[in-house]
């Protein structure tokens, strides 16, 4: 049986370190993002698997008016999706560390591709595989609204490419 551990907080040094190693980070998962949000702290949480990181989040922490704690992970989390063992333990784990603040709810948007509209691309399989084993992990999907407005995050967004096949 794999052995993992979860780190709560995660030094900002091997956070950085593994994020140094993605190939796709969302700036709001940058340690830094939680100093320019009015209202939220922020802590970093990993999981080790033999004392290396392979899941890490951003989570920013609002306390309501009514004293209850809201955990948001903007675009996170960081892990590899298509790992069920993962994704499940740093689920679980996430909402031990929620539940142990006194947070009544954990809501991620992460940077799943469903499909692209490059080069004639189209639906991502890969991407509709996590989004499963998102649900089966217990996360509730709040559906394919279209307008900007249902979401805590844009649902749609538009990158355009700075180096093509490693070349500026």
């Amino acid at each position: 049986m794999t052995e993992f551990e979860f780190v709560v907080p995660l030094p900002e040094e091997e956070y950085r370190s593994f994020v140094a190693g993605l190939t796709h980070c969302n700036f709001m998962q940058k340690d830094m993002w939680a100093k320019v949000k009015t209202g939220w702290t922020g802590v970093l949480c990993g999981l080790s698997r033999e004392g290396e990181i392979v899941a890490a989040a951003h989570l920013l922490i609002r306390r309501l008016p009514t004293g209850q704690k809201l955990i948001y992970s903007p675009r996170g989390f960081l892990l590899d999706y298509s790992d069920k063992d993962i994704l499940d333990r740093f689920t679980s784990e996430v909402r031990g560390y929620a539940k142990s603040i006194g947070a009544y709810m954990v809501r991620i948007d992460p940077e799943i591709v469903l499909s692209r509209k490059y080069k004639g691309e189209a639906e991502d399989d890969v991407g509709y595989n996590a989004l499963e084993l998102l649900k089966n992990s217990g996360w509730k999907h709040m559906g394919f609204a279209t307008d900007f407005h249902s979401y805590t995050q844009p649902r749609f967004n538009a990158e355009y490419p700075l180096v093509r096949d490693g070349q500026p």
